[in-house]
């Protein structure tokens, strides 16, 4: 078992997130093309302060560094400050504590490519970040909010078998004798079905078998504790989720544990 697992945090769901959006084709090509972009136009002073080949290389070394740390940041303080209530903090706040590591990083790297920032730089740097931060986070609001829109027909067949009170967020299914307990955001249903057809049916939702009578819904995980001397996932709902030692090597595989 990795150490740290037992008394797991936030940050861990954060990072495995974060592990997971950064090894996609789709986020690798956007960053490619990001850096690209960068690169050609020189922004910041980097066009006359760099030479052609150091400045792509910067903006390389640039975007891969500051984006997944900008993105931990943000899925961080999300987790911290769950629902609607903190929504209207969240941004300032992400703003605010992503730009510290960022700018630290640019730093070092500009410092690196033979560039001298003074405390003044310093600042204003600290500040760009903030302003390049707080654009990022009003794109992934937006792409979020149509992300919504667009996700509810796409609802699983599992989803659409429960009554229409308790049809939300998938947050995980377990075996009950010969039923299916299904368990969402709006509550627990019953279902008359074996517990392989109700996996079948959690499609297009990410998730896990992890036990032989349970499974769960990736994004629905906030952390894990030990349950009787064994590893387990704590749930959304607040439900603990036992793993069983046969499924220990597939979710390490998958970078889940």
């Amino acid at each position: 078992m990795p150490s740290g697992f037992v008394n797991d945090t936030a940050a861990v769901p954060a990072m495995r997130e974060v592990r997971e959006v950064f090894s996609s084709r789709k986020c690798l090509t956007i960053l490619a093309l990001a850096a690209f972009m960068a690169g050609f136009f020189g922004p910041f002073g980097t066009y006359s302060a760099l030479a052609t080949v150091e400045r792509y290389a910067y903006w390389a070394v640039i975007v891969g560094l500051t984006a997944p740390v900008g993105y931990l940041a943000i899925v961080s303080v999300e987790r911290l400050l769950p629902g609607p209530a903190a929504k209207v903090w969240r941004l300032p706040v992400c703003t605010a504590l992503a730009g510290i590591p960022i700018c630290a990083i640019v730093l070092g790297i500009a410092r690196a490519f033979g560039l001298s920032p003074t405390s003044v730089d310093a600042a204003t740097i600290y500040g760009q970040c903030t302003l390049v931060i707080l654009c990022l986070s009003c794109l992934f609001s937006i792409v979020e909010g149509t992300g919504a829109q667009t996700a509810l027909p796409r609802e699983s067949g599992l989803i659409k078998r429960l009554p229409g009170a308790k049809r939300g967020t998938l947050i995980r299914i377990s075996a009950q004798d010969h039923y299916v307990e299904v368990v969402t955001d709006k509550g627990t249903t019953l279902l008359p079905m074996r517990f392989r057809d109700a996996m079948a049916e959690t499609a297009p939702v990410t998730g896990a078998q992890v036990h032989r009578s349970h499974w769960i819904a990736l994004h629905a995980v906030t952390g894990s504790k030990r349950i009787r001397g064994r590893p387990g996932f704590v749930m959304s709902d607040g439900s603990l989720v036992p793993i069983g030692r046969t499924f220990v090597p597939h979710l390490r595989d998958r970078g889940i544990l």
